[in-house]
């Protein structure tokens, strides 16, 4: 299932992440342009560290989203993620019992939940834009945190959940 909040791309969210069964669940977190969860998280472990690899959204390849949830899906680009800042209003709430942050659309009020996975009321969500000026081996990130809410770079090897979009 998808939100329709209303974005000029036509970019539908969708309403939970990938590996999820609700939206307050956290689900499965990834290594940057890989296809299955892992035990250990490091720069030595993430096939896609030191990759000269392109925007990876709907490629089979290296989007999880894709070949989890079909064709019609896909990881975000960093510039849908700042869209999705720019027309929305961020607000941290619970749902159930699950800390998190709703993006409520400003055109037309409809939300997504991004569930908190870290300590100190912090989340990251993979996009699938590499860093333009990190090298090889970060990449673009939704970062949520109470001081701030945008896009930033983290090292490809860390795991961050996906939550995907479709058109």
């Amino acid at each position: 299932e998808y939100v329709d909040l209303g974005l000029p791309s036509g970019v539908k969210w969708a309403t939970m992440n990938v590996g999820a069964t609700s939206p307050e669940e956290k689900g499965n977190y990834y290594a940057w342009g890989e296809l299955q969860p892992k035990t250990e998280y490091t720069e030595m472990t993430c096939t896609s560290y030191k990759l000269n690899i392109e925007d990876v959204s709907g490629n089979p390849e290296y989007d999880v989203a894709r070949v989890d949830w079909g064709a019609t899906w896909r990881m975000p680009t960093a510039d849908e993620c700042n869209e999705l800042l720019e027309n929305c209003t961020w607000e941290y709430t619970t749902l159930g019992r699950v800390s998190g942050c709703k993006a409520i659309s400003k055109i037309n009020g409809n939300y997504i939940f991004f569930p908190i996975q870290f300590y100190q009321d912090l989340a990251r969500y993979w996009s699938s834009t590499p860093s333009a000026y990190q090298g090889d081996y970060e990449s673009q990130s939704l970062t949520i945190y109470k001081e701030f809410i945008r896009v930033s770079t983290a090292v490809r090897g860390d795991d961050y959940p996906i939550r995907p979009v479709t058109k």
